[in-house]
């Protein structure tokens, strides 16, 4: 039993069951916030400077609440993609896996845009300085790459399905995944802001650890298979013996039998003529009657039928 077996084992009643909805939520009050309260929504956007100099630490947690792009009719469809691939993930790897890989690519992400902002504050030793560099990497995109990481988990888990590119082309799921790879490939190379740099290495290394543990689960699970079906093929090689061993000592006792009674073993006959003492065993295509003047139950062959001396 791996590790991550024995945290699914105690920890597994703790997991967000329907994690997808609330992620869906999580959108549309950041969209609600930004449209009807931006003031209230300015004080849970990740910004470095808040963070660390304001010591608005609460903004490590409610950045997750900011939108992934502004609020449009084509949002809603998004939303409602997310929402099933969401729910799709889920039920492929179980809603306890699928919690980890959601909180775990939070953490990465926080943990990594975190101690990114740690680091320029160090290195700028001003305030001022620090205070463009956080306006400039305001962590807008951190949850934009979040929903790529949930495309990469689906087409992971469904890799053979098809989906609609552009809502039009129909390609499988693999093909998109390796389009969104060398999307996040060409950002984080042509973008110059640190944070969305650290978001998608945060994320992609979020997605290579669920690849590696549902690789060694599938491992696991062909080990396991394996291991059934040879042990059903050694039970059923010891019933065959077992059978084959019995039938062979039936035999021996027959024949053990028929030795000790120096005769053949007897053979009971169905028809026999009263008057020759021939049987089916002796021509198989002669035929017996009852004679019915006769006293008693006496058969005859077809020959002595009619030539018999009736039994008085």
């Amino acid at each position: 039993m791996n590790f991550l077996t024995k945290m699914e084992r105690k920890f597994g009643k703790y997991a967000i069951r329907n994690l997808p909805i609330v992620i869906v939520i999580c959108f549309a009050i950041g969209y609600l916030l930004v449209q009807f309260f931006p003031s209230v929504y300015a004080n849970l956007y990740f910004s470095p400077y808040d963070i660390i100099v304001g010591h608005e630490y609460w903004r490590l947690f409610t950045w997750v609440f900011s939108p992934p792009e502004a609020f449009s009719f084509l949002s809603l469809i998004m939303l409602f993609f997310y929402y099933m691939f969401g729910q799709a993930i889920e039920r492929g790897i179980g809603t306890f896996m699928f919690n980890v890989y959601i909180l775990g690519g939070w953490l990465l992400t926080t943990l990594a845009c975190f101690g990114t902002s740690l680091y320029f504050y160090f290195h700028f030793g001003n305030n001022e300085m620090f205070w463009i560099w956080s306006q400039l990497n305001g962590g807008f995109e951190m949850m934009t790459y979040m929903m790529y990481s949930l495309f990469l988990g689906f087409a992971l888990v469904y890799s053979d399905s098809m989906v609609l590119f552009m809502f039009i082309i129909p390609v499988k799921a693999s093909w998109i995944a390796y389009i969104d790879m060398v999307f996040l490939a060409y950002r984080f190379v042509s973008i110059d802001i640190a944070l969305s740099r650290a978001s998608i290495v945060a994320y992609l290394v979020n997605f290579c650890i669920l690849y590696l543990l549902l690789q060694s689960r599938i491992k696991r699970r062909r080990a396991t298979r394996s291991q059934h079906k040879n042990q059903q093929n050694y039970r059923q090689q010891v019933i065959d013996f077992e059978t084959a061993r019995r039938a062979q000592n039936g035999d021996n006792r027959t024949q053990n039998a028929s030795k000790h009674s120096g005769q053949n073993p007897v053979t009971i006959t169905r028809h026999k003529c009263a008057v020759c003492g021939r049987s089916e065993l002796d021509d198989p295509n002669l035929e017996f009657r009852f004679c019915s003047k006769c006293n008693g139950n006496y058969e005859y062959c077809s020959e002595h039928l009619y030539t018999h001396e009736h039994v008085k």
